[in-house]
């Protein structure tokens, strides 16, 4: 076990933790471009405005009759929940994996509901089989749960009923949004209540970016883990110089059986490609671990809007390839200097391990 790990242990656990990394700084820096988005679900037309001095209920009193089909509402200080009105474009865009939407007659009496994403319930309360959950003090009734999108919809994991009574009074929200496709801004400047002077912004504008304080927060985070990322890296050439010392003997014999350093660097390639693989997939099971516990926890996030719900298969391409291809430009120099040393000390094993 010794020798194992003085030869190949080291290395297969340095590869594994830079697999690892290398998934988790991947995979966020590629789901970070699908965090733009107010809710996944809205149209590449959308409005953004800001508060105006309005309550959550008195925004919505001031939308509801500009469209036949749109979902409005607002973004709550927490980051991850909404308020809104769903439009029947909205609605087939969302997965409910248990319930239903809202009633409209909730929607007219104001009660307090919610929808929440699935890692949310056991967040609730459950009484008499109904599910509840507990929001700045006041109680709602989790109506329904939906699925966790591809695309991101952790950034809207609550989504309550824009009427509720809860919010009537309640105007401590800074951007409100408006959808109806592509006349999204004009129609929402119909609204004479919102007044001339209220900025509305289109989705993809830069003023449009109500998340542009969470990404860079994002983006320094991501820096951390590449700049971590890259110091890990280096262990690979300790651990590849230990992983040498430990075949200092085997090299040794092939030196003296007349085999050349071209012909020992293709046979040392294809061991470090064998333990290379089987560490990576070690890493990559561990990342999968870790994404799958980050979930059903719910304990971050952060993290999840991070690290968003997709692994792609390019990123591990990319882990993988350059996990390799270190290791495989690496060992040729290494080896020429140990072919190339007095091979007397190596045979003896006087400083190293005995097979």
């Amino acid at each position: 076990m010794r020798q194992f790990f003085y030869k190949s242990g080291l290395l297969c656990l340095v590869i594994s933790m830079v697999s690892f990394l290398a998934l988790f700084s991947l995979t966020s820096y590629s789901n970070s471009g699908s965090m733009k988005k107010i809710v996944p679900f809205l149209s590449d037309e959308y409005a953004v405005v800001n508060n105006n001095g309005f309550s959550v209920a008195g925004f919505y009193e001031v939308t509801k009759s500009l469209a036949d089909d749109y979902s409005v509402g607002v973004c709550l200080p927490d980051g991850y929940s909404r308020a809104m009105y769903l439009g029947n474009s909205a609605k087939e865009s969302i997965k409910i994996s248990e319930g239903r939407f809202f009633a409209e007659e909730e929607i007219a009496r104001g009660d307090n509901v919610v929808l929440l994403s699935e890692k949310q319930k056991n967040l609730c309360r459950e009484e008499e089989g109904e599910y509840y959950f507990a929001f700045r003090g006041k109680r709602f009734k989790a109506v329904g749960f939906f699925e966790t999108s591809d695309e991101g919809t952790v950034s809207a994991s609550r989504i309550f009923n824009m009427t509720a009574e809860a919010f009537k009074e309640y105007s401590d929200w800074q951007y409100g949004f408006f959808d109806c496709g592509e006349s999204s801004v004009e129609t929402l400047k119909k609204a004479e209540a919102i007044g001339s002077d209220t900025q509305i912004y289109k989705y993809g504008t830069k003023e449009a970016d109500v998340f542009n304080n969470v990404l860079s927060n994002i983006e320094f985070m991501l820096l951390l883990f590449f700049v971590v990322l890259f110091l890990v890296v280096i262990n690979i050439f300790s651990a590849l110089n230990t992983w040498i010392d430990g075949k200092r003997k085997e090299l040794a014999i092939r030196k003296l059986s007349g085999a050349t350093a071209k012909d020992v660097s293709k046979n040392m390639c294809v061991d470090y490609f064998i333990i290379s693989s089987i560490a990576f997939l070690i890493g990559l099971c561990i990342f999968y671990i870790f994404m799958v516990t980050l979930k059903s926890l719910a304990f971050s996030e952060s993290l999840l809007q991070m690290l968003g719900n997709k692994v792609f298969f390019r990123d591990v391409a990319i882990a993988f390839i350059g996990v390799t291809l270190i290791g495989c430009a690496v060992l040729p120099g290494y080896i020429r200097r140990e072919i190339k040393s007095d091979i007397l000390p190596s045979i003896k094993g006087r400083y190293y391990l005995n097979d």
